[in-house]
């Protein structure tokens, strides 16, 4: 029995022996392999630290991510137009890349003659940003636009020094570089000296300042290039709201009055005015105008605004990169997910009121086709047999721009009954209009409903 016992404790021993022996070996090897990753870690920094010039060896051109160096870059180049623009030759030899200026034989006084020509300098925009990111020094390919004129620089910055140079380039450079790989055996980084004109001035945005940039972008892009606004536009929302292009600039004409109320680029000069006082009054009109709220949705890497403008316009941007998005202009053409699941959590209450909202929203961005669509054809055939005559008998009864003010709810047998208050959102007009609400709720989110204003 003794011996049975040994026995039995000296395979328990060995058993404990064998384990600890694999765990040690395990640990050895993974501390190696630490070891190993630390000092492949610590060579690469003293590479680093010896050969910063080397750092962007074997790299290509990435998209830039980064909105604060997005807008800094677009500064930038900004200040080079405004030079441009001013026709101050110093300012402009000042801000050029030496390269540039030995590759062409530039001089202070004839630079304006050596570079391209612009037009529309005020309207520039930054389009697209590729990046190859030095230690110091990194090299920035830039698509921008002047109104429909594509445009295209090199932004060299040197942030040791705090300094910029700008080369002027086109299309087919652009699309080499930002595909090309760098290969170099330059060991140190190149430098940009300051001077009085190409110091960098970081711009670090507020959230309401960036979410105001994509507002602007659009609205420009719809008031001075429609056909480019019209591809921001999401495209299953634009094939069931407008179908065409044709369509989408009709809705564009339609509202150029508020949108160019909103368009800071397009706002009149004082200058423009025959008395001050004149201008003093289109300022006190426009100069509020934009956008009134915003919501920003992040998950994981999506992201997307939700702005509602001062008429209660509704703009949803998709965001793909900086300034890369696409825009929604509604929220019932299409069913919109986070819409969705507060219709589909909702009591009829609520249901009603967001379709009463989706009426009165088509009707202020003069939809008239969707809020016909929203009426039951008996109103139809008893009111309105025509969508012409709806959109007359809208023009003549409700304003331009429609505020709601809801009242009571009832039911009555599969008719829901609101009664609502519409009144002017732009405040031209001080009266009230009654307006009582009958809709039937159907499968999904469909609905149809009638109305008469009282």
């Amino acid at each position: 029995m003794k011996y049975k016992k040994l026995v039995i404790t000296m395979m328990i021993i060995l058993c404990i022996l064998i384990i600890a022996t694999i765990v040690i070996l395990v640990y050895s090897k993974n501390n190696s392999k630490e070891n190993k990753e630390l000092e492949l870690q610590e060579q690469s920094y003293i590479d680093f630290l010896n050969n910063p010039g080397l750092v962007t060896n074997g790299l290509k051109p990435e998209e830039l991510k980064t909105e604060a160096t997005f807008f800094t870059i677009d500064g930038c180049i900004d200040k080079y137009l405004q030079y441009v623009n001013e026709n101050n030759n110093k300012a402009v030899y000042n801000l050029l890349a030496d390269q540039y200026i030995e590759d062409n034989g530039i001089k202070e006084e004839n630079a304006l003659e050596s570079i391209p020509k612009y037009t529309n300098i005020d309207k520039y925009k930054t389009k697209l940003v590729y990046v190859i990111t030095g230690v110091n020094y990194s090299i920035y390919y830039v698509k921008g636009s002047l109104v429909e004129e594509e445009v295209y620089f090199v932004v060299n910055m040197d942030s040791k020094n705090n300094a910029f140079a700008i080369i002027p380039s086109d299309s087919k450079y652009f699309n080499t570089k930002i595909n090309e790989t760098i290969e170099t055996n330059q060991k140190e980084e190149e430098t940009i000296q300051m001077n009085d004109y190409n110091v960098i001035s970081y711009k670090y945005l507020e959230d309401d300042e960036i979410v105001d940039e994509y507002f602007q972008d659009y609205i420009e892009n719809a008031l001075l290039n429609p056909d480019d606004a019209y591809e921001l536009i999401d495209q299953e929302y634009r094939e069931k709201r407008f179908g065409s292009v044709e369509q989408y600039k009709i809705y564009v004409e339609e509202n150029r009055t508020y949108l160019e109320s909103m368009c800071k680029s397009l706002r009149k000069k004082y200058t423009e005015f025959a008395t001050l006082e004149e201008y003093e009054e289109y300022f006190n009109q426009t100069s509020q105008n934009g956008l009134s709220k915003y919501q920003i949705n992040q998950e994981s890497d999506k992201k997307q605004y939700i702005c509602i403008d001062t008429y209660g316009n509704y703009y949803i941007f998709n965001i793909n990169g900086v300034m890369d998005y696409t825009v929604i202009l509604d929220t019932y053409t299409i069913n919109l997910p986070q819409f969705l699941e507060k219709y589909e959590n909702g009591n009829e209450q609520v249901k009603v009121g967001m379709n009463i909202e989706k009426f009165i929203s088509s009707i202020n961005m003069k939809d008239y086709k969707y809020a016909y669509s929203c009426l039951a054809d008996s109103f139809k055939a008893n009111s309105y047999q025509t969508q012409e005559s709806f959109e007359e008998y809208v023009k003549s009864n409700f304003f331009e721009k429609n505020k709601i003010e809801y009242e009571s709810f009832s039911k009555e047998g599969e008719n829901y009954i609101y009664e609502i208050k519409i009144s002017d959102e732009q405040g031209i007009y001080q009266d009230v209009k009654n307006v009582t609400i009958i809709m039937q709720l159907k499968e999904g989110t469909d609905f149809v409903m009638s109305f008469s204003i009282n």
